[in-house]
């Protein structure tokens, strides 16, 4: 949106000289040619500006829209990892049942060894004592 000045509404239409011709104009015409060049360097610097925003809005615009993707990629990569974390804490709980199994069997394979040997330490000395009696 372009701002008109006071100054700039009395001179537009106004057929004015170039700056170096402006010696032979009288001042007010001068001062009106100086206030239409300043409104219209004005102008140009406004123009200027306004795009400079708006290419800096638009480079914020797809940084904005780069770093939601970045974070929407990291999102779905941490989900991932937490799944693939939860598929191993449960096979590392199966795994440890098994091993608990496995450890609870070797330990009534024991004692049924144990209890085996005890049984067959007595009837050989059963035996023994039987032989010995009998000689």
């Amino acid at each position: 949106a372009r701002r008109t000045t006071k100054a700039q509404t009395v001179s537009d239409g106004a057929d004015v000289a170039p700056l170096s011709a402006a010696s032979a104009l009288p001042l007010t015409t001068k001062s009106a040619l100086v206030i239409t060049t300043a409104a219209a360097a004005a102008a140009e610097v406004e123009k200027d500006l306004e795009r400079r925003l708006e290419d800096t809005e638009a480079r914020f615009a797809a940084e904005e829209a780069e770093m939601a993707r970045r974070f929407q990629v990291t999102e779905l990569r941490c989900s991932a990892a937490e799944e693939a974390a939860a598929a191993d804490v449960n096979k590392l709980r199966v795994d440890l049942t098994a091993a608990q199994n496995a450890r609870d069997a070797a330990e009534a394979a024991r004692a049924h060894i144990e209890a085996e040997a005890t049984s067959a330490t007595a009837e050989a000395a059963a035996s023994a004592e039987a032989a010995a009696v009998a000689a």
